[in-house]
């Protein structure tokens, strides 16, 4: 009898298109969700919760079902869906480390969760308790990245685990090819020790090996031609398909080696600085009996004190936060800026780490004294025009929240 689960993973490879789809319908729905009703954004924000959850689960299931068909057809996976650089790193690790592989979850599951749990704090616990949980959360956290810093020596990626990169329309008909073609046979070859009419029997090498799906009238594209553009065939929709499938410099390296270790002690000290950077923002907001005066009865709960601008201040928590990520872009390495060295991968973490700076105009002073004023009056100058009204409304029920919750402009 079939197990549940195996019913359930035969349920998502038939049907993984529609799925996604509904995931990503269901996550935009959650941005109109604030404001509407009571307690509307922690349902929303479940949702997007459980969404996220269940997305790792169903990366996890189509990559199980992506290395079994490619164990008996690694050719034809590696033609239809050649993995990024991204998730050749993250899965190499998983695969070599198993506390790597359950650090990146964890950390994951904890990023996925946090503003659930900082909105159910709210509800059930003091301002005291919620700085509590916020800080564990963050602790938490920096102790899976440090652990994935031991582990790898290297710069953390985020995510540190592999994206859903394969088109999973691609799975059924890869599973059915792998059904439909024929085994490959031993070619027949003189052997330079015997006589010409002795033979003797050889393999046919892996890189000559005939990889043939042969064409039957299903309706459906066939699995080689499935990613091949419908546009008539110039020279530029060659190249965009043919450029992917090329050999590269990255493609014959060992996944775990595709970011280089870290060299020094500027450079390892830039990471653990990164690192650390939140849970020193969060641990500046302890509650204290000078920064009580500065909360209000409407917002008793709120860790974010700055709800007064201190701009002429350097010692603000904000101003410390900016200051250590400053610090960090300062020591750590520059990769080439070529495109056919080994850096891609550390250049596309450290540009995302760029514009994770953009998120200090939602915190603090600049929050309060500068982003939110500009933000009200767009919504007012938005209000009761077509179309843009509704826009009007999500700024002015996104404003609150960015008031209220830690996690929903941290980085």
């Amino acid at each position: 009898m079939t197990s549940i689960p195996a019913k359930y993973e035969s349920f998502l490879v038939m049907n993984a298109s529609t799925i996604g789809t509904i995931e990503s319908s269901l996550r935009s729905l959650t941005w109109f969700l604030p404001g509407r009703f009571k307690d509307a954004e922690i349902v929303g924000e479940a949702l997007n919760s459980t969404l996220n959850l269940l997305s790792l689960y169903h990366d996890t299931l189509l990559a199980r079902r992506l290395a079994l068909v490619k164990s008996t057809n690694p050719k034809t996976v590696h033609e239809i869906i050649p993995p990024s650089t991204h998730t050749r790193y993250t899965r190499g690790w998983s695969q070599k480390d198993s506390l790597y592989k359950w650090s990146a979850r964890g950390l994951e599951v904890l990023r996925f969760t946090q503003l659930v749990i900082e909105m159910l704090l709210k509800r059930f616990t003091g301002r005291n308790g919620r700085w509590r949980g916020i800080f564990l959360l963050e602790l938490a956290k920096a102790l899976f990245q440090l652990a994935l810093l031991q582990r790898t020596k290297r710069p953390v990626l985020s995510p540190p685990i592999p994206e859903r990169d394969v088109d999973p329309t691609a799975l059924p008909a890869l599973a059915d090819a792998q059904t439909q073609s024929p085994p490959l046979k031993p070619i027949t070859l003189p052997s330079p020790n015997e006589d010409a009419e002795n033979t003797g029997t050889r393999p046919v090498p892996s890189h000559l090996s005939n990889n043939h799906v042969p064409f039957k009238p299903t309706g459906k594209p066939h699995p080689l031609l499935s990613s091949l553009s419908t546009a008539p065939l110039t020279r530029t929709v060659i190249e965009e398909y043919l450029l992917p499938k090329a050999l590269t410099p990255t493609t014959v390296r060992p996944p775990t080696t595709l970011l280089h270790p870290l060299q020094n002690l500027a450079h390892l000290s830039s990471e653990i600085i990164y690192i650390l950077r939140p849970l020193i923002y969060v641990l500046m907001l302890r509650p204290t009996n000078s920064n009580r005066a500065l909360i209000d009865g409407k917002s008793s709960t709120s860790i974010n004190y700055n709800v007064s601008p201190v701009l002429n201040s350097l010692r603000t928590p904000l101003a410390i936060s900016i200051f250590l990520s400053i610090l960090s872009r300062y020591l750590r390495r520059q990769p080439p800026a070529s495109p056919s060295s080994f850096n891609s991968l550390e250049r596309q973490e450290y540009a995302r780490r760029d514009r994770e700076l953009f998120w200090y105009l939602f915190r603090g002073e600049m929050w309060t004294g500068w982003t939110r004023p500009k933000l009200d009056n767009l919504s007012k100058s938005l209000e009761g025009k077509p179309l843009l009204g509704l826009v009007a409304g999500i700024i002015q029920g996104w404003v609150p929240l960015v008031d209220e919750y830690w996690y929903y402009t941290a980085t």
